[in-house]
């Protein structure tokens, strides 16, 4: 529900692949027409979602309904610029923005260890482990009916913020996410429990 990144994030992507499209077929009305909805698409986005340090959900009503986020700082918040940076869009969202939006995911959701964490629903690390997660509120607001999955670690999620660490400059901080979920497959079962 509401806003996020997550999901107008591709609608910004298709945007500009569509701009693409249109330039390479020698449609520039099309495409400056589609370049016009991204550039307004980009600015209301921004004036929604972003909290000057990462993009959070803009649902002024989230704490009474069931499995949102709100203020929380969504590891997949990034996901659309992570494809824009592989079709080779650009930036969906402002440059400053998105490192600022990454930094922010690795600085709250990264952790170095597991133990004590209490994955929900499901586990898949274990006491020790280091890992991504899902979503974390470091500005408070957590709602009481938290979006399921919200505690757990993805290893999905982990290599698409790797990738946008690297893009983004922080290789260190990239390979460090990298690492911790290809330890984690060391031969150990590690099934949803």
């Amino acid at each position: 529900h509401g806003v996020t990144t997550f999901i107008s994030g591709y609608y910004l992507a298709a945007l500009r692949a569509g701009e693409e499209w249109a330039r390479r077929q020698n449609d520039s009305a099309t495409a400056d027409r589609y370049h016009e909805i991204f550039l307004s698409g980009q600015k209301k986005l921004v004036e929604l979602c972003w909290n000057g340090e990462y993009f959070q959900q803009h649902l002024p009503d989230y704490m009474q309904r069931s499995g949102e986020v709100g203020p929380g700082c969504m590891s997949d918040q990034l996901i659309s610029q992570w494809w824009a940076h592989q079709l080779d869009l650009g930036y969906l969202l402002p440059r400053e923005m998105v490192a600022s939006a990454v930094r922010s995911i690795y600085k709250y959701n990264f952790k170095s260890d597991l133990t004590g964490w209490k994955h929900a629903p499901r586990s898949y690390a274990g006491a020790k482990d280091k890992g991504l997660i899902v979503c974390t509120w470091p500005r408070g607001g957590r709602p009481d009916n938290v979006l399921l999955y919200s505690d757990e670690v993805w290893t999905g999620l982990e290599y698409e913020v790797a990738a946008l660490l690297m893009y983004e400059g922080m290789s260190i901080e990239g390979l460090t996410v990298a690492k911790a979920a290809r330890d984690r497959y060391d031969g150990v079962p590690r099934p949803p429990i």
